[in-house]
């Protein structure tokens, strides 16, 4: 469990800084290339989900009360990866094709 652990919280920075680079990515994007601005939300989709993974399963295994604050960051993932998810366009998902996986 521990070596679990202690991967787990390793990755949890690395895709976190992956997440921040990608938010920021889209806010200086330009609008008028569509394509990319949707294929970037889809992987900030992506890696919102994985750290939300991430952030469960260390949930399950951390002592409280950082079970609790895993918690709490888990939701506010899958919070933001809902909101990018219906902020798309009906023809958006056709950018996107299987990517998204939903």
């Amino acid at each position: 469990m521990g070596e679990l652990t202690n991967k787990c919280l390793g990755l949890i920075p690395t895709l976190t800084s992956h997440v921040d680079g990608l938010t920021k990515f889209l806010t200086e994007v330009s609008t008028k290339d569509h394509a990319s601005a949707v294929s970037s939300q889809s992987s900030l989709v992506k890696s919102l989900t994985a750290l939300a993974e991430l952030l469960d399963l260390m949930s399950r295994i951390a002592p409280e009360p950082i079970a609790t604050d895993h918690r709490r960051r888990c939701i506010t993932a899958l919070m933001r990866a809902v909101e990018l998810v219906h902020g798309l366009g009906h023809d958006d998902f056709a950018i996107i094709g299987i990517f998204l996986g939903v």
